[in-house]
C-alpha cells in the first residue's frame, strides 16, 4: 500500500511560473519539488509544486515576493 502525506500543492497557469518558483525555492532552500497536476485537482496536464504544508507561509511570501500568481493552493493527501 502507498502511504499519503498531506502535502501543499500550488498549480499553475503556466509551465514558466512552476519553473520560476522551483527556481527560487531552492535559492531560498525550500524543500519541495514539481509534480503532474494531481488529478482530484484538475483533468488537465500541467505541472505543480508540493511541498510541505508548514512552508505554506513562506511560499505565500515568496510568490508575492517573484510576483507569481498561483492558478490555486491546495492541501490534499498525495
Amino acid at each position: 500500500m502507498i502511504s499519503r502525506k498531506l502535502r501543499l500543492v500550488i498549480t499553475f497557469s503556466s509551465t514558466t511560473d512552476a519553473l520560476l518558483l522551483e527556481q527560487s525555492c531552492k535559492e531560498n532552500q525550500i524543500s519541495g519539488g514539481l509534480i503532474p497536476v494531481p488529478r482530484m485537482i484538475s483533468a488537465s496536464c500541467g505541472l505543480a509544486w508540493s511541498t510541505n504544508v508548514k512552508n505554506e507561509k513562506d511560499i505565500q511570501t515568496l510568490l508575492d515576493y517573484i510576483q507569481v500568481q498561483p492558478e490555486g493552493i491546495y492541501q490534499c493527501m498525495i
